[in-house]
């Protein structure tokens, strides 16, 4: 077992979990039990009805402490019905061997409006219900339809060009080779250059297809 320093988790070959729900016989790696299970359901529960339980710490270490002690504290607890105390306190008893397990809880006065065979039985609604957006498209339209593209954009369609300088195939390789470009070297520059446009042929310069390009002499034969 080891302590996952990403996300503040103890974990291992066989369980793993976040520290902040997580039962103190776990965290202190005692024992694992279905009464893990209804530590943390005490502890989601709480959260969810008061708010925080534990001080927000950004200290890994001390989140797994504080998981090990079961450590926490429900806000406004004496607003709390009395049936819901009583549900948190079995669910958050530190002692594993003496916190109720889960056919005890579904006897508790906390549940007395709750048919457990319809929750088996999935009969159940959801409490809440969330809202159900579809998106309908009035027509049918191809979205790569150039016309469509066109209307979208309020413009023709953006074109990728590439302007090849009429003149570059004319330019002496002395002039060239004053600045270091030298055949050999312009050759090595473009030796793994791939062209792709239609247009670039024209700056071939292992005679492919197009003209390479010439020494001065070369020009003046």
């Amino acid at each position: 077992m080891h302590l996952n320093t990403d996300k503040g988790m103890i974990s291992g070959k066989n369980f793993a979990g976040t520290a902040r729900f997580m039962a103190p016989e776990v965290a202190t790696k005692k024992t694992i039990t279905t009464q893990a299970d209804v530590w943390s359901l005490g502890i989601m529960t709480a959260e969810l009805i008061t708010g925080s339980v534990r001080p927000i710490s950004n200290s890994k270490q001390r989140r797994i402490e504080m998981a090990q002690m079961g450590e926490y504290s429900i806000s406004n607890r004496d607003e709390l019905s009395l049936a819901l105390r009583i549900f948190l306190d079995a669910c958050l008893t530190y002692d594993y061997a003496l916190r109720s397990n889960a056919n005890a809880l579904k006897k508790f006065e906390f549940f007395k409006n709750l048919n457990w065979e319809d929750v088996e039985m999935l009969r159940l609604p959801p409490p809440y219900q969330p809202t159900q957006l579809e998106f309908k498209p009035k027509i049918n339209v191809d979205p790569s339809d150039p016309n469509v593209l066109a209307l979208a954009l309020a413009a023709e369609i953006p074109e990728d060009q590439v302007e090849i300088h009429k003149d570059l195939a004319a330019i002496s390789q002395t002039a060239l080779d004053s600045f270091g470009y030298t055949r050999d070297k312009l050759n090595q520059m473009f030796e793994n250059f791939e062209y792709e446009h239609s247009s670039s042929t024209s700056l071939d310069l292992h005679n492919q297809e197009g003209p390479s390009i010439q020494s001065e002499s070369e020009n003046q034969n």
